[in-house]
């Protein structure tokens, strides 16, 4: 009895085994100051302390605080403990409070605290419940102070060589934080484990930023978000690449602002994943505008700056695929208002001007960076857009389908258009491409439509030039267009067509206006086009464009009063000169000889000639008109020369049919047919022959001159009547 009282006395009392406990500590601990309120063994087993308390001691003497445990139970080794040792195989720490603190030399005060041993000496399974780790940096640059609590953590030594750790905290500035990690006490390989279920990104993203990449931060300012992160690091010694990690972040209903952008980014939901130091996102999603966003894009993994030109401007785009191996961005619903093009590249509002686009549309953008090069595509197609062609002004609207900018490592960038619309309730589509990115690309673009209304929309798409001169057709009807764009690339001269194949319209020109139906043919317009501030090639002298702009009717066929009429005819630049001749080839069948025929000499100015002849019934005729279209002088651009019939206009007529009566000999003639020529204020005629009864008349030849106070010259040589009959009619016409 006496010697287990002395055993119980020496081994198990509260006294001998706080002793113990502290000498087993300090054993271990380097540096520090230990303290232990209490121990004793329990009957369950191990050994259950109170009070437990490290503290360091500062260069001045104070006391600095580094572990604060209330209770604890070390589960020993009893074995070793009867032979006098106090050997630790597990710790429990019951709610402690640990204080970690950075001081201004950068060293942590918890740093060379554990004496380190062999790696094949064990190291006892340490568990901590609901404990409390303050965190403070006082060194250079310091971190914000952080706080843990609900803190739950289990290191095991198993294998031997293998420490493991579980982790389960809350902290005040990350949320709660589930951790684990892998150590091999051997080689010091590292496998580590952290996720982070509401993680305030914005905050923290801006902070670290700041400190750590301080080009990124300013962009980063605007952010606010919670993101759900997990991530994991490994660490081996003796590899190339020493560590490497696998980080994921989950954005939920984030936002962003930013200067440079003109809408904030609402609702982000975003899967980002970063895998040694490569940055991927999947199906990334936004609203900016009420424009819904989607990304997916993955770095690569290393970045080289762009090729730069002196005076030119960087390219937004190539310095962010610079860092890209792939993107895709789609936005949807984008409307396409001045508030959005004040933040694009200039080569967005050139786009702008070229179409006139209102409306909203979907946009993409992809790179792709494969081991042959880089491809670029910016695609857009309309939501039922309204746009204009700057090169053929025909609004259009509903417009539908796609434009494709492709950008490649080859050379010059490809627009290809295919877009389908309506304009006056009808069809229209807009195909082809341009090829280059300077002010004179390649050029290659078609725009048709079917059925179109004749009105001066269509009209007003011609050249400026040439829309007044096709509007004087006065046409009305509907017809098929085509409009070709072409334009060499390097070459500051676009060479365009535009043909309307009119079917069923109606026809009166200003200048001779002689009213068609049924009119059926088409109308061809070439112009050529310059920016006049150029020169047409590098390097030449700035000078005019070519003249070879024209206009040609084709095949036209019509109805007047029931009679048949067909036309054709061109207007076309005169060489060496700055006027331009119109000529048109006209026929018609058993036409009748009416007012509008009047009318239209009239407005000829050669109305004397109606006057002369009084010609009535009806006509089958073929005409060739030339007129020339005088240009205004340099001086006075907007002045319009008026028509000078006698200077101005060559008439050559073949008819027959109709009965005229001429004022300078009143004989009624009828069945008229032969030639007649109208230039310089005269008329010239041959092979006339009429009826005047049972008379035949016959002029091999006449000419008639027209005065401008209305006197008529006329030389009418070898007249023949055959058989004369020298009734009433006659001797009055005597």
């Amino acid at each position: 009895m006496a010697t287990l009282g002395w055993v119980a006395n020496s081994w198990v009392s509260p006294e001998q085994v706080r002793a113990q406990v502290l000498a087993s500590l300090r054993e271990q601990l380097d540096g520090v100051e230990v303290e232990v309120g209490s121990a004793h063994i329990r009957i369950l087993g191990g050994i259950a302390i109170s009070d437990l308390k490290i503290v360091r001691r500062r260069p001045n003497g104070e006391e600095q605080p580094l572990l604060f445990v209330p209770s604890a139970v070390l589960f020993h080794d009893k074995e070793q403990l009867n032979r006098g040792r106090l050997v630790i195989k597990k710790i429990e720490l019951d709610q402690p409070t640990v204080h970690l603190e950075r001081g201004p030399d950068g060293n942590w005060n918890a740093s060379s605290v554990v004496k380190t041993g062999p790696a094949d000496s064990p190291v006892p399974t340490f568990v901590i419940k609901s404990g409390t780790v303050h965190v403070n940096d006082l060194g250079p640059e310091p971190l914000p102070p952080l706080t843990i609590n609900d803190l739950d953590l289990t290191l095991l030594n198993d294998p031997q060589l293998l420490l493991s750790v579980q982790l389960r905290a809350t902290t005040s500035v990350f949320g709660s934080v589930t951790a684990r990690a892998r150590i091999n006490r051997l080689s010091g390989a590292l496998a580590f484990g952290i996720e982070l279920p509401e993680f305030p990104l914005g905050e923290v993203a801006a902070s670290l930023a700041d400190r750590f990449a301080p080009e990124v931060a300013p962009h980063l300012g605007g952010l606010q978000a919670n993101a759900a992160i997990s991530a994991d690091l490994t660490y081996t010694p003796d590899a190339t690449v020493k560590w490497r990690h696998d980080i994921r972040l989950e954005l939920k209903d984030a936002q962003y602002s930013h200067p440079e952008i003109p809408w904030p980014v609402q609702r982000i939901r975003a899967g980002i994943r970063v895998v040694d130091g490569s940055v991927k996102v999947e199906n990334a999603t936004a609203l900016v505008n009420n424009a819904k966003v989607k990304l997916s894009l993955e770095t690569r993994a290393e970045a080289v700056k762009p090729a730069t030109t002196p005076g030119v401007a960087e390219d937004p785009l190539e310095r962010l695929e610079a860092h890209l191996q792939k993107l895709e961005l789609t936005l949807g619903g984008v409307a396409l208002d001045d508030k959005l093009f004040e933040h694009l590249p200039e080569k967005a509002a050139r786009s702008r001007q070229m179409f006139s686009p209102v409306g909203s549309v979907d946009l993409a953008y992809r790179f792709t960076r494969e081991p042959v090069g880089w491809r670029r595509e910016i695609e857009l197609r309309p939501r039922q857009i309204a746009a204009a062609y700057e090169k053929f002004k025909y609004p259009v609207a509903d417009l539908r389908g796609w434009v494709k900018r492709t950008d490649t490592h080859l050379g010059e960038p490809v627009t290809a258009i295919d877009l389908i619309g309506t304009a006056g309730g009808q069809l229209i589509t807009i195909k082809g491409q341009v090829v280059g990115d300077g002010d004179d690309p390649a050029i290659n673009l078609r725009i048709t439509g079917a059925n179109i209304p004749l009105d001066d929309a269509v009209v007003a798409a011609f050249p400026p030039k040439y829309a007044e001169l096709v509007r004087r057709f006065r046409a009305a009807g509907r017809g098929d267009f085509v409009a070709e764009i072409i334009q060499s690339p390097g070459i500051n001269l676009c060479e365009n067509e535009f043909r309307i194949d009119i079917r069923d319209a109606t026809l009166s020109h200003v200048i001779f206006p002689y009213p068609l139906q049924k009119v059926k043919g088409r109308l061809v317009v070439r112009s050529n086009s310059t920016d006049s501030s150029r020169p047409i090639r590098p390097g030449e002298a700035l000078r005019p464009p070519p003249d070879r702009d024209e206009i040609l009717l084709d095949s036209f066929t019509a109805v007047h009063s029931g009679a048949a009429v067909w036309l054709n005819g061109s207007k076309r630049p005169i060489p060496g000169s700055r006027d331009r001749k119109l000529t048109l080839h006209v026929g018609g069948n058993n036409c009748p000889v009416d007012a509008d025929l009047q009318a239209s000499l009239t407005a000829l100015k050669i109305d004397s000639v109606w006057t002369t002849f009084s010609p009535r019934g009806h006509l089958t005729f073929t005409a060739d008109i030339e007129l020339i279209d005088r240009a205004p002088p340099l001086n006075r651009p907007d002045f319009e020369p008026p028509l000078n019939p006698a200077t101005d206009l060559k008439l050559t007529f073949n008819f027959s049919g109709p009965t005229v009566t001429p004022s300078f000999f009143r004989y009624e003639i009828t069945d008229l047919t032969g030639w007649l020529e109208y230039k310089n204020g005269r008329a010239d005629l041959a092979n006339l022959a009429g009826r005047h009864g049972d008379s035949r008349l016959k002029l091999a030849a006449g000419e008639a001159r027209f005065y401008p106070d209305g006197a008529v010259w006329a030389n009418l040589g070898a007249l023949e009547i055959k058989p004369l009959i020298t009734d009433s009619a006659f001797i009055g016409a005597l």
